[in-house]
């Protein structure tokens, strides 16, 4: 990703649902210390709209990320294109500003950056065009391995074991996964499980009056993530 932007060029982060393609931008972004704005995109997304958005976002210098860009619609993929390809054109040239299109002069940051996911397993996905290919850079993610990631969790809180217990919650995921329902099964994701090995490494080094504690805070917030998942999906 950082070769990308050496070579000035925006980066597409392709793989399926759950590999961290998002996370993944967050992550460098968070690294870098550069402020990313995500962009949630949909076939109702307004082609006009994320044209003034890009524009902003040149001026500002931050970094754009469009997250699901497989989910807009041609026009809407063409008016974006027009707007990547001015501000990338203009970072490759060293220039401060790009004309589009449309004819309107764009003020461009040297620090401003590109990104986008797509989700090639989406039934709805539309294949990356020639275009797009030309301006970003394609960089597929696999499925995460998530007993290593979790053994290097549990190492890293003091653990001992951690190749096993790492293993355990892997299965535990998994039965969760096949036998819970779809409302339930988004309670137990890697991220969740993550801190549930952080609140055990906190209880660790804590009294048994503050272990209570944390423990009944836990559970409320546990709680309150159940009873908010299951008024979402009474409404729909």
């Amino acid at each position: 990703m950082t070769m990308c932007m050496r070579n000035q060029k925006g980066c597409a982060l392709v793989g399926g649902t759950g590999v961290g393609k998002t996370e993944t931008t967050k992550g460098l972004a968070a690294t870098l210390g550069r402020f990313l704005a995500m962009f949630a995109c949909s076939p109702h997304s307004d082609p006009q709209s994320l044209g003034k958005i890009m524009q902003g976002l040149a001026m500002d210098g931050s970094w754009a990320c469009l997250d699901e860009f497989q989910l807009l619609q041609p026009h809407a993929v063409a008016m974006v294109m027009d707007y990547c390809q001015g501000i990338i054109g203009a970072l490759r040239s060293g220039l401060n500003k790009c004309i589009v299109s449309t004819g309107e002069e764009i003020v461009v940051s040297k620090n401003t950056a590109l990104f986008m996911t797509v989700n090639n397993t989406n039934a709805n996905s539309r294949p990356i065009g020639n275009d797009v290919k030309t301006l970003f850079r394609s960089i597929s993610l696999p499925v995460p391995d998530m007993a290593m990631i979790l053994k290097a969790k549990c190492a890293g809180y003091g653990f001992k074991a951690p190749k096993i217990l790492a293993d355990r919650l892997k299965i535990f995921i998994q039965q969760c996964k096949e036998q819970l329902s779809k409302e339930y099964q988004q309670l137990f994701t890697l991220g969740s499980i993550a801190t549930v090995v952080q609140f055990a490494s906190m209880g660790r080094k804590l009294t048994k009056e503050e272990r209570a504690e944390l423990s009944r805070a836990s559970s409320q917030v546990s709680l309150a993530q159940t009873q908010s998942l299951m008024r979402k999906y009474t409404l729909y």
